[in-house]
């Protein structure tokens, strides 16, 4: 039971940031959320932090995004869990792989990124919630415009 409410945990993060409906994004989200996004570059041998964000951090970017230049069209995430492993504390993480598409207005529709999310979730009443997101990204080369979270 619990292995599909968190399935069903991550559509909804998808679809929500897929229909830019912020505020149900953030109904997903524990207190103490945390949000990253993360590569790996080969070039310097590092991990590379983009961002790094609590949950009222996250809430302010997002209100921001209508005033931000962005890209046009329309972006579709694509999350499949892979793996879903229970912690001694009750927590649960897991691991999906991550597509991102972007469409154009003239229909034109080409990669974004890939990655995966590594989330943190808990139960809160019943209820999966994100404890932490974070966002490991093999794509490095996003182009400009990129107007919010993956």
């Amino acid at each position: 039971m619990k292995a599909e409410q968190i399935r069903t945990l991550v559509a909804k993060s998808c679809l929500s940031m897929d229909d830019e409906k912020f505020a149900d994004y953030l109904a997903l989200c524990a207190d103490g959320f945390q949000y990253r996004i993360r590569s790996f570059s080969p070039e310097i041998g590092k991990e590379m932090t983009w961002l790094d964000l609590g949950l009222d951090e996250l809430k302010g970017l997002l209100e921001a995004v209508p005033k931000h230049v962005r890209m046009q069209g329309q972006m579709r995430r694509h999350a499949t869990l892979y793996t879903l492993d229970e912690d001694a504390d009750g927590r649960f993480s897991a691991v999906s792989s991550l597509i991102v598409s972007h469409t154009a207005l003239n229909g034109e529709t080409h990669l974004f990124a890939t990655g995966q999310f590594h989330d943190r979730v808990t139960f809160v009443e019943g209820e999966p919630r994100l404890l932490a997101r974070d966002v490991m990204l093999d794509t490095r080369v996003l182009g400009p415009g990129s107007h919010m979270p993956i």
